[in-house]
């Protein structure tokens, strides 16, 4: 896994130098296969595409944090841990000092402040609403008891934050710092007990406008086209997140240069969104099938995660996810026929470079681990990737490719009976309810186009025609995050499964179009109250995300 520990060494953040070097690197080994054609696209930052803008570029190259008052202690260096710096933070104009004051202080103008929780949030309250000038922040996305990852179990860890960045955002000129648990306590007790606590800092960084690099490798055959994507992005260590997904890919493209499937493959390394949208908009690519390969080398022991095929939403091609169940279920690593991993197969999930593509009506997958005892964190180390774990994967994903060309009848017979038996479920959650005839209709002619056919009866469900309005949507593309922050942080903590719902209302509003369809389609597909899926669906349409007829 040499491969893997360099990649995890550049602090990979788009449009930066590091980021730069890993992409440099990355093609030399896919140009020594002597297979591939690789080409490096370059897209501008801060652009926008539709619902999604491309974050400025950023390049760090050092930080110290300091406590200065009542004690004089360094806090952290960006030099020891990369992540200490938030991601978009400003140079400051050499040493600053500043008094530091708790988020619930009134007068924060020119200070910094100690805050806990989603650093956009804290920008827009604390910055641009008060006027402060630096965040020293800790907050731990996605919080688990049943895995270990909370604040207390992990009090010496770093988690990976960014700032905004954007035109508006360049005007405040923020920076800013993550903290430890341990490191936020101590500031937390100091501010309670100590007048005039001050800390001092020094930033040497910039927010620019250098260009988005997105590597493509091409081993070009005729058949089905088939891409398989990784980010490589994300800052160092990163190496589950997604250093795994970069290895794995060239360890698919060292075997099929070995021996070429009929097919013709293409490999896209990109920093995350901020590649893979910008590529689809700007070359307009054609796939039959993506893989996603995001998290792929997870210890599970270590890291407490379980491995994750994540299906395209219906009435997207099952075919090639179904065929690839099939082979993750064979190689699976087993004691005496009894396997030794955790993996499941899902309903869609949002949340990686899958989503763009979803959204041009490709069947893509994605494979990868949740949940992550150290996701976005300093500790995502080359420790905690298994390499037997990838091998798995890549092996399972060689053979699912191989077949999905050629498959026999077991392979023919076991995805169309899966597909079938999956969709008839689906079918039979929406019995009764308004809008399930169209939804009917629309499987049943997506159906019949699958690359293994299934025969689906509706006249056997109790179906049910729409009575409702059309919705529309007038953008391209993915909807991306930015609605969610058009409310209030205790509303949007509120909605359940809001990035998932949001994305396929949009998906669905292409297709079904009417609302008590698309209503019953998300109730149904994720288990969820009517009334849940309403109220995204309101929100949406609240901010003219989607629109009625």
């Amino acid at each position: 896994m040499e491969e893997l520990r360099v990649i995890s060494q550049f602090h990979r953040i788009p449009g930066s130098e590091d980021f730069s070097k890993a992409i440099e690197f990355v093609k030399t080994l896919f140009d020594e296969l002597g297979a591939c054609s690789t080409k490096v696209f370059e897209y501008e930052t801060g652009r926008r595409y539709e619902n999604f803008e491309v974050p400025l570029s950023w390049d760090a190259r050092d930080s110290e944090l300091w406590l200065l008052e009542p004690e004089k202690k360094l806090l952290s260096s960006f030099k020891a841990c990369r992540t200490s710096l938030l991601v978009g933070s400003h140079s400051t104009e050499g040493f600053e000092e500043y008094e530091l004051k708790s988020e619930d202080d009134e007068d924060l103008r020119g200070k910094a402040v100690l805050a806990e929780g989603n650093v956009r949030d804290k920008f827009e309250k604390l910055i641009a609403e008060k006027g402060a000038k630096c965040l020293l922040v800790y907050y731990m996305r996605e919080e688990s008891e049943e895995i270990g990852r909370t604040p207390e179990n992990l009090k010496d860890t770093v988690n990976y934050l960014s700032l905004p960045r954007n035109e508006r955002s360049l005007g405040y000129k923020p920076k800013g710092f993550s903290l430890s648990y341990n490191q936020y306590k101590l500031l937390k007790n100091l501010l309670k007990k100590s007048e005039g606590v001050r800390i001092g800092c020094y930033i040497d960084a910039e927010v620019g406008k250098n260009p988005i690099k997105v590597l493509e490798a091409k081993l070009k055959g005729n058949g089905p086209k088939i891409c398989f994507i990784a980010h490589i992005c994300h800052p160092n260590p990163g190496s589950n997140d997604n250093a795994s997904g970069v290895y794995a890919a060239l360890k698919l493209a060292e075997r099929f240069a070995k021996n070429p499937p009929k097919a013709d493959l293409t490999f896209l390394l990109v920093p995350e969104f901020s590649g893979s949208v910008p590529y689809i908009f700007n070359e307009r690519p054609s796939f039959d099938v993506v893989v996603n390969l995001d998290m792929v080398g997870e210890d599970q022991e270590k890291t407490f995660s379980s491995l994750l095929l994540v299906e395209p939403p219906p009435p997207l091609d099952p075919t090639f996810t179904e065929i690839l169940w099939y082979y993750l279920e064979k190689n699976v690593p087993s004691v005496r026929g009894v396997p030794i991993k955790r993996f499941f197969s899902v309903t869609f999930r949002a949340g990686s470079d899958h989503v763009p593509f979803v959204h041009e009506m490709v069947p893509a997958i994605h494979i990868g681990h949740w949940p992550d005892r150290f996701y976005h964190t300093s500790d995502d180390t080359p420790d905690k990737v298994d390499e037997e774990e990838v091998e798995w994967i890549v092996k399972s994903v060689e053979d699912a490719v191989r077949s999905y060309i050629s498959p026999s009848k077991e392979i023919t017979d076991f995805a169309g009976e899966r597909a079938l038996c999956k969709t008839r479920l689906l079918l039979r959650k929406m019995e009764g309810k308004e809008g399930s005839l169209e939804i009917g209709s629309v499987l049943k002619e997506a159906s019949k186009k699958w690359k293994v056919p299934v025969s689906l009866e509706l006249s056997e469900f109790d179906l049910k025609p729409s009575k409702s309005e059309c919705l529309r949507v007038d953008f391209e593309g993915m909807l991306g995050y930015e609605w969610l922050y058009e409310i209030e942080e205790k509303e949007r903590k509120e909605l359940k499964k809001p990035v998932e719902t949001g994305e396929i209302i949009t998906f669905l509003s292409r297709i079904l179009k009417r609302k008590d369809s698309i209503i019953t389609f998300v109730s149904s597909y994720y288990d969820l109250p009517e009334e849940e899926v309403l109220k995204i669906l309101n929100v949406l349409l609240k901010g003219g995300h989607v629109k009625t007829e």
